[in-house]
């Protein structure tokens, strides 16, 4: 058996100690990759009356969020229509994104009525993440759904993947488009 010299053995004690008081805390806000939270789905008409969309009318669709998400990059959006025959999408679909603390923005996308009707739209993110997940999925699971306030959509948030996660987040609402008021 070998004498280890005390000062040695302070040295070696000291040392991880220090190393250990300056970890920081896994479980700190600051380093939890969340997902958006979205509060609804918004149609705004380009045409005369914004509040309500009309057969011919360029109009955007907005995901608005309630709370923007954290430790996020490479994002895609794509939105898809339960009856593609009846609009022509103005903007790229999917659309790529890089999603950071410094340029949020709610989700959002052109299109032109073609006909009159009642139409559910849904809005699918996938955002991939570079922060700690296990907060999120100790309370939530792989994941849940909620309702929009108005109960006429939903939001589902899903956490995927084993070493690069992603957060799936899919929100659908319904809508209608008038006949044109000339």
């Amino acid at each position: 058996m070998k004498y280890v010299p005390s000062f040695l053995l302070v040295i070696l004690l000291g040392g991880s100690a220090l190393l250990a008081s300056c970890s920081e805390d896994l479980n700190n806000p600051k380093y939890q990759s969340v997902p958006p939270t979205v509060a609804d789905i918004e149609f705004k008409s380009l045409g005369a009356d914004p509040a309500t969309v009309r057969v011919g009318d360029k109009f955007v669709i907005t995901v608005k969020q309630s709370a923007f998400g954290n430790l996020l990059d490479k994002t895609t959006y794509t939105w898809t229509l339960n009856r593609t025959d009846c609009f022509t999408q103005v903007s790229k679909n999917p659309q790529e994104v890089i999603y950071s603390s410094y340029e949020f923005a709610n989700p959002t996308d052109t299109l032109v009525a073609l006909q009159a009707g009642s139409f559910k739209v849904t809005f699918k993110g996938e955002y991939r993440t570079y922060g700690q997940t296990l907060n999120w999925s100790q309370a939530h699971g792989t994941g849940y759904t909620t309702n929009f306030s108005d109960n006429n959509g939903k939001v589902t948030y899903q956490l995927l993947g084993s070493g690069v996660t992603k957060y799936v987040v899919n929100a659908e609402k319904t809508f209608n488009v008038w006949e044109s008021a000339e």
